[in-house]
């Protein structure tokens, strides 16, 4: 397998709130035969990520912007898995090759919610679980049927822990808790948001970055509004330092 650069996923802020407002609203709120009640508990929610690809010349790292973040009010939603409508993101790309033709179809998202905070961290739920791999299965065969498949896209994963009890003076500082993963908190709800690179290795499969067969060493997430660019210098700092020692 070819091995590809790193990559630097940026997230603006007008994605980011779109990201929160679609899972607090699928965490609080639920569709139950025929009407909506808060008394089923959360589901998962599911949409396409809109933006562009700058790719690197092999020594420099390829760059992915994450512009809008669009729900998928039409995904089948359940409490522990959700699958995107294929028809719906085929719409979607027409209206944006129509008008704005400089974004593009870069990557999905969904969520993981969990009631307490106790039940996501025994899970890991800010990881991919082993039923994401049918849902990265289904997502990649409608998008190469639609031919909207790009050399790379990228997959955020958004989980969600309510907390029973809210202590300021414990309250967590918003962290990089890996490269690829943000951690922070807003009242009474805790948010891990997790990156990863989808790349093909061939015409019939795919290839998931960080992962046990991954093809970059290292997926790096940007979100300036929730860590600041303190970590972002850093990081860019070490490259340019590593890069000078090669030399």
């Amino acid at each position: 397998m070819k091995k590809k650069n790193n990559i630097q996923i940026h997230i603006s802020d007008n994605a980011l709130l779109h990201l929160l407002m679609s899972g607090l609203e699928c965490f609080n709120l639920r569709f139950w035969r025929g009407k909506i009640t808060q008394k089923r508990g959360p589901t998962e929610t599911a949409g396409t990520l809109w933006g562009y690809f700058i790719g690197g010349d092999g020594t420099e790292d390829d760059h992915v912007r994450v512009e809008f973040v669009s729900q998928d009010v039409l995904a089948d939603r359940h409490k522990s898995w959700v699958v995107l409508q294929k028809d719906t993101t085929w719409v979607k790309s027409q209206l944006v090759q129509a008008r704005w033709p400089h974004l593009s179809l870069i990557g999905d998202f969904h969520t993981h919610p969990y009631e307490t905070y106790s039940e996501c961290n025994e899970a890991c739920g800010w990881k991919f679980s082993d039923g994401d791999c049918d849902y990265f299965q289904h997502t990649w065969n409608n998008q190469k049927e639609l031919e909207l498949w790009k050399r790379c896209k990228v997959s955020l994963l958004l989980t969600i822990a309510h907390l029973d009890r809210v202590h300021d003076e414990k309250r967590w500082d918003p962290d990089v808790v890996e490269n690829h993963i943000v951690r922070f908190q807003i009242d009474r709800f805790r948010f891990w948001i997790t990156a990863y690179a989808i790349d093909l290795t061939d015409q019939s499969s795919f290839v998931v970055s960080p992962g046990n067969r991954q093809c970059r060493k290292q997926v790096y997430i940007d979100i300036p509004t929730i860590n600041g660019t303190t970590n972002w210098f850093v990081y860019n700092d070490l490259v340019r330092i590593s890069r000078a020692d090669w030399n």
